[in-house]
């Protein structure tokens, strides 16, 4: 949720589809960071928007201050208090002082629905798929370069 990488902060690199609804929020508190102190929540109180309320406790200011967007989500806007910022490579460079994030954004329409219990599912099934074979046939079953990766 809350990275370093040399002079810039990174915020929510890693963000599960199951996160992102309506009524729900990503909270944050007192993560420490090399520059100092971040709190933020990201809250979704309707369909179709988030806000981000950060508070940060720099010692050090970081250089960059980067949101990244989750890869499911098509982003339409993003405004740090008021002021309209561009995407580039699905995240956003926020001014360091920002409080208050806007977000217009909606799901895009085949990302695929998973969740960690999801991923644990599939790689059961297939180890169960494979043992299986192994028991039948006294062999081991070739491994595949892809899970299938149960959707709702």
């Amino acid at each position: 949720m809350v990275r370093e990488e040399g002079d810039t902060l990174h915020l929510l690199s890693a963000v599960s589809p199951e996160w992102i609804a309506k009524g729900k929020a990503i909270r944050v508190e007192r993560a420490p960071s090399y520059f100092g102190q971040v709190d933020f929540a990201l809250e979704m109180p309707e369909v179709g928007s988030a806000v981000l309320h950060l508070h940060t406790s720099f010692q050090t200011p970081p250089h960059k201050l980067i949101l990244h967007l989750p890869w499911f989500m098509e982003t339409a806007s993003i405004t740090a208090d008021g002021v309209d910022l561009p995407i580039r490579d699905s995240s956003v460079v926020l001014p360091v002082s920002a409080k208050e994030v806007r977000i217009g954004w909606h799901r895009k329409p085949h990302a695929a629905t998973i969740s960690y219990a999801k991923t644990v599912e599939s790689y059961k099934a297939e180890y169960r798929k494979r043992y299986d074979h192994l028991l039948a046939t006294g062999e081991m079953s070739p491994a595949t370069d892809t899970w299938n990766v149960p959707e709702d």
